[in-house]
């Protein structure tokens, strides 16, 4: 009885005084470790150093994403100005109400925009129009409103448009109302065609959207397409320029007269190729016919 239960006891784990099992039974393991292959301690540490990476960026990726944000904003620069140009950005109408019952402005631009399609053929007002009933219905006077003409199709059009609206006016001081995250953008396009001596003249109010900012735009989805969206816009500005042709308007009559076109000369036994290249000529003929859509 006594040789048995010696037996149990030299195959049991090793106790301490308290019961528990003693911590020198995992110095083998640490020992087998250390007598493992190079192989195998490469791999280890590779392991270890990919852990930890993540774990990092995990506790991190709050201050990393706010930190990507950071090069598409512009300060906020509010400060009494002679008009509030509107740009765009969330509320921006009832922002340039604001500004206007507050004292801060003396009146309101607006920079007439191509019309869309549903414009073109009168299902919906032209957005001037909307915006001029907007602002009169939160308590801006119909004559402290101002409307540069021109249907400019695109930033750059718009900002030309601003340019010889700055030059007629000097030296009136503009405020501009924009989307916080691409504050950037606008002020980079602005910046190429106004020159320093007009950028002087105009102080830059970015507007933060109502569901997201900076802080927490990764948490909708509308945030991060206004952030890839804004990053692919500047990048294209910066490296770019203007898009040769400016901003043009997708045809669908003309698409649909090029596809009956290729039908036809389908069916007349011509060449598939050269029926191809006469579509894609008439599709961008329609393009080029029709000024572009901004809606």
């Amino acid at each position: 009885m006594s040789g048995t239960s010696d037996g149990i006891r030299a195959g049991a784990p090793d106790r301490d005084a308290v019961g528990f099992p003693s911590l020198s039974g995992r110095s083998d393991v640490w020992r087998g470790l250390g007598r493992a292959g190079p192989r195998c301690r490469r791999v280890l540490g590779r392991v270890t150093c990919i852990v930890g990476v993540l774990a990092a960026l995990y506790g991190l990726h709050c201050p990393i994403l706010r930190a990507a944000a950071w090069p598409l904003l512009v300060a906020d620069d509010v400060r009494p100005s002679d008009v509030a140009l509107v740009v765009g950005g969330d509320r921006c109408l009832e922002e340039a109400a604001r500004l206007y019952a507050d004292g801060t402005v003396r009146g309101v631009l607006l920079i007439e925009t191509a019309p869309g399609r549903l414009v073109r053929q009168g299902i919906l007002p032209p957005a001037e129009e909307t915006a001029r009933r907007a602002l009169v219905q939160h308590g801006v006077p119909v004559d402290a409103v101002t409307l540069i003409p021109g249907r400019a199709a695109g930033e750059w059009e718009a900002a030309r448009q601003l340019r010889v609206w700055l030059d007629a006016h000097a030296p009136m001081t503009v405020l501009a109302l924009c989307a916080r995250l691409g504050a950037r953008h606008s002020r980079f396009v602005c910046g190429r065609v106004l020159g320093s001596a007009r950028m002087a003249r105009i102080c830059w109010h970015p507007l933060g959207d109502r569901r997201y900012d900076e802080n927490d735009w990764w948490q909708k989805k509308a945030g991060v397409l206004d952030l890839f969206n804004s990053y692919m816009a500047l990048g294209y500005a910066w490296s770019q320029g203007e898009r040769p042709g400016g901003v043009r308007d997708w045809d669908p009559d003309a698409w649909l007269e090029s596809r009956l076109g290729m039908d036809a000369a389908y069916s007349g036994g011509a060449s598939r190729g050269s029926v191809a290249e006469a579509a894609a000529g008439a599709a961008v003929d329609g393009l080029a016919s029709r000024p572009a859509d901004h809606r």
